[in-house]
């Protein structure tokens, strides 16, 4: 994570895939990083915490749907530890594997390319989904 801007956190064998995203989009210059939780409980704030204090802009990538109406429950824990930590950096949720949908290298990079598009002004909704068909 050393100088990253602009971050994704998730879960499972998709950071598999995030992480060859990040190493490409490193190697063209771009601050990006990638934070993988572990394990859901006992939930790790102090760590995301650590990991994403110097990140402006982050994208929390669930393969689920939450209940809570607010969000997905990666995106809702992300959230509220990064509540009352000294900096808050816009962040945005992500639903993608719905229906048991593949995950590609480009819906990855369009979660960058989002986050990039945030930094530069554009409103973005605080919730999406990725690969669902209309």
């Amino acid at each position: 994570m050393k100088d990253a801007k602009r971050a994704i956190v998730l879960m499972g064998s998709t950071a598999g895939t995030a992480k060859e995203v990040v190493d490409t989009l490193r190697a063209d210059g771009e601050k990006v990083g990638l934070v993988k939780i572990f394990a859901f409980r006992p939930w790790p704030t102090e760590e995301i915490n650590k990991a994403l204090k110097d990140v402006e802009c982050l994208g929390v990538m669930d393969r689920a749907e939450g209940m809570s109406g607010f969000g997905a429950p990666l995106f809702t824990e992300v959230r509220s530890s990064l509540f009352d930590g000294k900096k808050k950096p816009d962040t945005y949720g992500y639903v993608y594997g719905l229906g048991g949908r593949d995950i590609t290298p480009e819906d990855i990079r369009k979660v960058f390319d989002d986050l990039k598009m945030v930094k530069r002004g554009k409103k973005l909704q605080r919730n999406s989904y990725l690969g669902v068909r209309e």
